[in-house]
């Protein structure tokens, strides 16, 4: 229930108890706001200074906004530098009130770490709730929109939710995406598809990366990229978290049965930290099914893990405490993450795929891949190249010494693995999927 930094209510809790709230006035004629607040400055701090300052900043602030709020209102740190307040039994007046202090609170609050200073404003949405709102969501998402309005008037300052908001701030096709993807998971219309991992060492294929793809009703099949903000951003990916994991699991332990030696790597959103269902739901499928925790790697952005990093050493302790493996995702796009390698007990390092696709053309990109690869392996990581697109690419990581890749040149992702596969390459010629 409460978040492991600020000490404050967490994201999870707040629906919750938001849900309840909606639930009870919508039998009375109370009101009650709903307050959206974004650090204006949090981006900055973390990259002039680094994350750790910005942990310091979260917790300065969280301190200070709770002796801020009247006795009795809710605060919770809804994920990054975001926070949510609920005001109970209010109104309008002492809304704007409130709204007010907390600008010129943070006006004259000057965040102090390592000889130097910032500024720090902040941006706020605000939608009243009532007997007429719809569902908790809904509150969120008009809370939502109306702090993005607050950023395009020149952030520092508040907007109040109208209705004519979600047009004017262009959101209207993300609340639909997020309608679309609760449709998803509700009526099992998501579903994987699978490609190949293989050694660059002798081309023996190692791991299928589990991906998701979304069905809609005239037979599109949607890329994350398409949903996954939508679902990010509306409350909804730990549901689709939840379902690509437990969908992937158990069409692992199909494989199994077939005496296959299959092993999967599965990506996860970097909610999946906060998510206190998830782990013990990879707990019960693998004492329910018998699947061997170690035929299942679990990826999660480099991005993810170092903005979040207290939580994804206990995440991925605890995954590894099971006897799964974790692999960082997109390394290589945070370059002053270096430092915290050495505290994320990971196993592979997926080397992003923007260094990898012009490693044939760019000295730049084959200097810096190169790089990463050795740090990797002074750290004892195995390192996996994505998006291998041809012959000469995969020569290079063989020359430098990379342990695994994977791209269209090795394999496209497709919906059935074929389990007598054991080789992708024969001699240095890719086999050609039908």
């Amino acid at each position: 229930q409460h978040d492991r930094l600020t000490g404050l209510q967490n994201r999870s809790f707040f629906q919750e108890e938001l849900e309840c709230l909606i639930g009870r006035i919508s039998r009375r004629n109370d009101t009650c706001a709903l307050i959206y607040l974004d650090l204006d400055q949090f981006k900055y701090v973390n990259d002039t200074i680094g994350h750790a300052a910005g942990d310091e900043l979260l917790v300065e602030v969280s301190q200070l906004l709770k002796d801020k709020l009247r006795e009795g209102d809710l605060l919770a740190r809804f994920g990054g530098d975001e926070f949510t307040i609920l005001l109970y039994d209010t109104d309008p007046h002492a809304v704007d009130i409130i709204a007010h202090n907390l600008l010129g609170f943070f006006e004259s609050y000057q965040f102090y770490s390592k000889s130097q200073h910032f500024n720090i404003t902040c941006s706020m949405g605000i939608t009243y709730i009532n007997k007429y709102t719809e569902s908790a969501e809904s509150a969120l998402s008009q809370a939502d929109i109306a702090c993005n309005m607050a950023k395009k008037q020149g952030r520092n300052t508040f907007h109040v939710y109208d209705a004519a908001d979600k047009h004017l701030d262009g959101m209207t096709e993300d609340m639909g995406w997020a309608s679309r993807v609760k449709s998803a998971y509700e009526n099992d219309h998501f579903s994987l598809v699978y490609q190949p991992i293989i050694s660059v060492h002798d081309g023996k294929l190692e791991d299928y990366e589990v991906l998701l793809r979304m069905e809609l009703d005239d037979g599109q099949r949607i890329l994350p990229g398409g949903f996954i903000p939508a679902a990010e951003r509306f409350g909804l990916i730990n549901n689709v978290d939840r379902w690509t994991v437990s969908r992937a699991m158990h069409s692992l332990v199909k494989l199994h049965e077939e005496n296959s030696n299959i092993r999967f790597a599965i990506n996860l959103s970097g909610r999946a930290f906060d998510d206190k269902e998830l782990l013990p739901m990879i707990q019960g499928i693998l004492d329910n099914t018998g699947l061997e925790p170690t035929s299942l790697t679990f990826e999660i952005t480099e991005t993810a893990a170092i903005a979040n990093i207290t939580a994804a050493k206990i995440f991925i302790a605890k995954l590894k405490d099971m006897g799964c493996q974790f692999a960082l995702d997109d390394f290589g796009t945070g370059f002053c993450s270096f430092s915290y390698l050495k505290n994320l007990p990971v196993d592979k390092l997926k080397i992003d795929g923007s260094f990898v696709q012009s490693l044939d053309t760019s000295k730049v990109d084959r200097a810096m891949v190169q790089s990463m690869n050795q740090i990797a392996h002074a750290l004892d990581k195995k390192t996996i190249a994505e998006f291998v697109q041809n012959e000469k690419t995969l020569t290079l990581l063989k020359d430098y010494g990379v342990d695994f890749a994977q791209g269209h040149h090795l394999g496209k992702p497709l919906p059935e693995i074929d389990t007598k596969q054991i080789y992708i390459l024969n001699g240095s010629k890719p086999i050609v999927y039908n």
